[in-house]
């Protein structure tokens, strides 16, 4: 299950437009990243005013009052952690459910919480409300009243359009799409899917996230060289004075201890425990028959 997670996720890196199959997931590792940032700015006395992650698979998070040093570090750590937990949660098929269900829900709960403003709470109640016009239209419509259908029908394609243009206005839109979309599907697969197909989703979003926070961290090493841009590495080094590149090798370094440890327990782990045979049940050498102790 290991192997295949993997070759799937590198064929993604490595083919020709290998990219857009795993564009969906790139995404989500922005918003776990952001996320992190978020939390810890939290944790550390700090407000969060904003976070928005973007088509281009770039985000930011804009807090104050935070421990800055703690928070700027959180990202690309908090990706490569995430990644490693998951991949020790995979090692055992009871423990994919309950996986899936606290993901899906921290991600639904980080949307609401650190991506909403007023524009984006008055774009979800009407896209709510839109959702029940429409949900309204339907049983009308069984019941061959066609009036009613329209316009209801009508109100609800309004209220559904006026909630996305809100949510665009707002700079929400891809925000709010990633951490519904993610969290939705991963209680829907926590609730419909098979046992075994609920262990590799957990296995491969492990795998997924693991590689995709080393190959972000390997990206931030080379823009630092070349003095491209700006990034958590640079906010660093304008905190503490140390130089950009000293953050981002020591971020590729814990990543790849952590990703590794947990790639090798993994592998060394025996997965699920088999049947035990019964101490209570014994042969009787050289009789030929079994007894069975009391």
């Amino acid at each position: 299950m290991l192997l295949i997670a993997a070759a799937l996720v590198i064929l993604g890196m490595v083919l020709p437009f290998g990219f857009l199959l795993t564009y969906p997931a790139r995404l989500f590792n922005t918003f776990i990243h952001e996320t992190g940032h978020a939390v810890m700015a939290v944790l550390t006395g700090g407000e969060v005013l904003d976070l928005r992650v973007n088509l281009d698979t770039s985000g930011r998070v804009t807090s104050r009052g935070s421990g800055r040093i703690l928070t700027s570090s959180a990202g690309y750590l908090s990706t490569t952690l995430t990644g490693a937990l998951l991949l020790l949660a995979g090692r055992r098929q009871r423990w994919a459910r309950p996986t899936l269900i606290a993901l899906g829900a921290a991600t639904l709960l980080s949307t609401v919480v650190f991506a909403s403003n007023l524009t984006v709470f008055a774009a979800a109640a009407g896209a709510g409300a839109g959702l029940g016009c429409l949900g309204f239209a339907v049983e009308r419509a069984r019941k061959k009243r066609w009036i009613a259908t329209a316009l209801l029908s009508a109100f609800g394609g309004l209220f559904v359009l006026g909630a996305l243009v809100g949510l665009f206005l707002s700079g929400a839109m891809v925000t709010w799409a990633v951490g519904v979309g993610a969290g939705a599907l991963l209680l829907t697969a926590a609730i419909a899917a098979t046992p075994s197909l609920r262990q590799f989703v957990v296995v491969f979003l492990g795998v997924q996230i693991s590689l995709d926070g080393l190959r972000s961290v390997r990206t931030l090493i080379s823009r630092t060289t070349q003095g491209v841009g700006h990034s958590d590495a640079v906010n660093m080094a304008n905190y503490t004075g140390v130089p950009a590149i000293f953050w981002a090798l020591l971020w590729a370094t814990i990543g790849l201890l952590v990703v590794g440890a947990a790639l090798i327990y993994f592998w060394r782990d025996p997965g699920e425990p088999g049947p035990k045979t019964s101490p209570s049940l014994a042969t009787t050498r050289g009789s030929g028959r079994m007894r069975q102790g009391g």
